[in-house]
């Protein structure tokens, strides 16, 4: 049995349509290229597992929604790596991170760890 969805979330989340994409994302960026596995254990450490509703789904049965654990959760899945050669913000600001981002068919609960 899962945790029941606030009414504020459960908001956000009926709000999500594909012309009206409902996310959070974010971006890391670093002087110098950090230890990856330090990163990604920062990440879980700090955030996932202070929130845990971000390793669980919004799961509907019959009229009640709640959170349930994500069985498939994958940190991986959220959270990825782009190196850029020269390090320069205006070469990040071309990338086309925010297009894959945005598009339907990919994982919105992603943020982005540039360095």
């Amino acid at each position: 049995m899962g945790t029941p969805i606030a009414a504020s979330d459960l908001t956000w989340l009926l709000m999500d349509r594909p012309t009206n994409l409902m996310h959070v994302h974010g971006l890391l960026t670093f002087d110098r290229t950090p230890d990856w596995d330090e990163v990604r254990a920062a990440v879980f450490e700090r955030v996932v597992s202070k929130y845990r509703v971000l390793s669980q789904a919004p799961v509907r049965k019959r009229r009640r929604w709640t959170w349930e654990d994500d069985v498939d959760f994958s940190l991986d899945r959220h959270v990825f790596r782009v190196e850029l050669a020269d390090g320069l913000h205006e070469t990040l600001r071309r990338l086309h991170v925010l297009a894959v981002l945005l598009s339907p068919s990919t994982d919105l609960t992603r943020s982005g760890i540039c360095s």
